[in-house]
């Protein structure tokens, strides 16, 4: 049982108070673990000396284990390997079997060096493949141990550690414990803590790039701007406690958030260039949010949150010999929270605001050289635990990816599909915007970046125009239907540029509304008839100017085909889709008759075409429409090779359309049947006889005709009314008919059988 002294020794915990470093060194390093010896002043003046092992895997834990100097105590090992796990399937199955080995392995006096990987069921523990073992490390690998306290095995060693550091346990007044237990004495412990600061910066960043082989080639860029950072860092962790004493402690989290505001900002960039320079990252400045020691017990957390700015170029690719002149103003605002765990860090939030700055009319620009240039600006916070040992950095980067861009050839396209590729040109600035959270960690080999925010701002012509923007064109001409099918696509020397920046009007040259085409990417396809035959011009100007035309022409030779007949029906029924968007839907059926040897017919409803080309067999057509369609008002176009003509050539022919009538169904059907002895002119001739067959079918009213079957493929009835009288010649001893009913919608029934009925006799 423990000692009241040793339960009241639990509330040295996690005191807040100012304590000052002193001074740390590195006593032993190794693959996955370092020793290090920090010295502080505490809160009540005293100066103390902590050694402290930095575990960042199980690993390390055996490589520390096995050191000739400073060895982890063997006792306290499989402790750590089952902090390094995590709940799961199997768990308490592997790491039952990984502890036995790992005892039985520390035994072994022979062994001085750790396995270099852990082996059998410590390797199935620990394995990376999630689907094999659902474990992996803590948040953050590391895991920090006082070398004094872990060593306690008892109340009594628990005590003299208590007495060596000048630690009072006991009730009385004034003592560093409140009486009574502070919590379970043997378990983990969970602290968060909280730093935050405002900060005011300016930035000042005035370089020239100068040519190592001409001085007079430069690029100048200078950024200026005023910046506010209002900034904080959570740190979420635990510790873990014997006998009372806390021994052990691991980082969990950091939380890192930020808000800023760039005022009275500017981007400058001058100069005459004709090579690439590498780009340049400045460090304005690295104000401090927080930075000390708290204690938990008497191990020392050592922690620094800093707010790099830093603001850069980018690489500078110059291609051409030029003039280059640029000013971009700044007035932006954001937000970002970001959760940091060892593997990754996650967004909670984050938002950004250009205040109306990012405008192309906030722009200045004089280039005449083909330039690329990212300058950026980043405000982030590094976390920085134990002198970069455990660390993690969060930023927000606004950057404007500047092209200058020059072109002249003949290798950018065939803009009219006649001659071959035409000779064009162009000069043109394309200047965008984009804000994105980076993020980067000591155990991650490259920085993390994530865009959230991202405009185009605007693409400049700078030779009004620039012909690389004239596009491609292909038109297609039907002559019977005065129809031509035009498709425009943009030339490859220029179909990177920004979408919003790709606009164009059709003008077809017969006085008729022009056509836009907006936001051009891939191939645009769009149709115009003419009203008559003739020569035109169609032309497609960018919005910039630059435009390509070809002529077309429409003829009309010989005589059109004639058109004198259209019939048509259409029938509403229920959906036969399994899960209809509508419920109905409505077929239309129709022919129709043409001399003058038609080739193709377009079919329209309320002036939209609804069918072009071929008709089947005898010229008729059907169309299935999803939905419920009441009437149609139809007109057909029969084209040969020569032209088209109308019909009706005024008005439409209206087709109303009525409800599919359902399957009939029959519900009785009544028989009789007499045989009756024919009178004899003569009485030596033989008897003969008349059969009297009567059938009346009881049906619903969805009927229309009726058909009766005596066992042959003919029906021995067929007609429209439901009662059947009818005599044969000869005498039947009975029947055994097939009775259908049938519309010319629906079809027909299912058959009806009477069974076998015997006939009557009269003689």
């Amino acid at each position: 049982m423990l000692s009241k002294s040793l339960i009241c020794f639990a509330l040295l915990l996690d005191r807040t108070k100012a304590v000052d470093p002193v001074d740390q060194r590195e006593l032993l390093k190794g693959k996955g673990y370092e020793v290090r010896e920090v010295t502080i002043i505490d809160d009540g003046g005293t100066k103390r000396t902590s050694t402290l092992y930095f575990i960042e895997s199980p690993q390390g834990l055996l490589e520390a284990s096995k050191s000739k100097n400073y060895k982890f105590p063997a006792a306290a090992v499989p402790d750590l390997i089952e902090d390094f796990t995590r709940e799961g399937k199997n768990k308490r199955l592997y790491l039952d079997k990984c502890l036995k080995a790992t005892r039985n392995f520390l035994k072994r006096k022979e062994y001085t060096k750790a396995p270099k990987k852990m082996k059998g069921p410590c390797a199935n523990l620990f394995a990376e493949v999630k689907k094999k073992v659902p474990f992996e490390y803590d948040d953050f690998k590391v895991m920090v141990v006082d070398r004094d306290a872990v060593m306690i095995t008892n109340q009594d060693e628990a005590k003299q550690y208590c007495k060596k550091n000048g630690l009072k346990c006991g009730y009385e007044k004034g003592s560093l414990y409140a009486a009574g237990a502070a919590g379970p004495c043997n378990d983990w412990h969970y602290k968060s803590k909280t730093w935050s600061k405002n900060l005011n910066e300016e930035i000042d960043v005035d370089k020239k790039f100068t040519s190592s082989g001409n001085s007079n080639v430069f690029v100048k860029v200078v950024i200026e701007a005023e910046v506010n950072v209002s900034g904080s860092a959570q740190l979420d962790y635990k510790y873990k406690k014997k006998w009372c004493v806390p021994y052990k402690f691991a980082l969990q989290k950091v939380t890192l958030e930020a808000s800023f505001s760039v005022s009275d900002g500017d981007i400058t960039i001058t100069g005459e260039a004709a090579q690439t320079f590498d780009g340049v990252v400045w460090d304005i400045a690295s104000p401090t949010i927080a930075t000390g020691v708290f204690m938990i017990g008497l191990i020392p957390v050592v922690y620094r949150f800093q707010l790099p700015i830093r603001a850069g170029t980018g690489d500078l690719e110059l291609e051409a010999t030029g003039e280059v002149d640029l000013d971009q103003k700044l007035e932006i605002d954001g937000h970002y929270k970001y959760i940091c765990t060892q593997s990754s860090c996650s967004k909670v939030s984050s938002s950004f605001n250009d205040n109306g700055a990012i405008d192309p009319g906030n722009v200045n620009y004089e280039l005449a050289a083909s330039v690329k240039i990212e300058p950026f600006m980043d405000v982030a916070i590094k976390a920085d635990i134990y002198w970069n040992l455990i660390w993690a950095k969060v930023g927000l980067r606004p950057s404007f990816p500047i092209s200058l861009t020059g072109y002249f050839g003949n290798t950018c396209g065939d803009g009219d599909g006649l001659d071959g590729n035409e000779m064009v040109w162009a000069v043109y600035l394309e200047l965008k915007f984009r804000a994105g959270v980076f993020f980067i960690m000591k155990w991650m080999d490259n920085e993390n970046y994530y865009e959230f925010y991202a405009a185009d701002l605007l693409v400049q012509d700078l030779l009004s125009p620039s012909t690389a923007f004239s596009p491609e064109i292909r038109p297609t001409i039907n002559n019977p239907l005065k129809k031509v099918t035009l498709l425009t696509s943009l030339r490859e020397c220029v179909d990177h540029v920004m979408t919003d920046y790709q606009d164009f009007t059709v003008d077809w040259d017969d006085g008729s509304s022009t056509q836009n085409i907006d936001d051009l990417t891939g191939t645009k396809t769009l149709t115009h008839t003419y009203s008559s035959a003739g020569t035109y011009t169609i032309k497609v100007k960018h919005d910039n100017d630059a435009y390509t035309e070809r002529d077309i022409t429409i003829t009309t030779m010989g005589t059109p085909p004639k058109v004198t007949d259209l019939q048509a029906s259409c029938l509403i029924e229920p959906s036969k889709f399994i899960n209809p968007i509508k419920k109905y839907m409505t077929t239309l059926t129709g022919s129709v008759k043409a001399a003058g040897s038609p080739s193709d017919y377009e079919i329209f409803n309320n002036g939209v075409s609804i069918h072009e080309g071929k008709l089947v067999k005898y010229s008729s057509f059907k169309k299935v429409f999803n939905q419920y369609i009441e009437e149609y008002n139809l007109f057909v176009r029969a084209c040969n090779t020569v032209a088209c003509s109308q019909y009706p050539l005024s008005g439409t022919v209206a087709v109303a359309c009525e409800m599919k009538k359902k399957v009939p169904v029959i519900t009785g059907v009544k028989t009789f049947c007499t045989v009756k002895l024919n009178k004899k002119k003569d009485p030596k001739l033989p008897d003969t006889y008349t059969t009297f067959l009567s059938v009346s079918i009881d049906a619903t009213d969805t009927a229309s005709t009726y058909e009766v079957y005596n066992g042959t493929l003919e029906p021995i009835y067929e007609g429209a009314s439901s009662v059947f009288n009818e005599s044969f010649k000869g005498s039947s001893k009975g029947y055994s008919l097939e009775v259908k009913a049938c519309n010319s919608q629906g079809g027909c029934s299912d058959v009806y059988g009477t069974g076998l009925f015997l006939c009557l006799f009269e003689g």
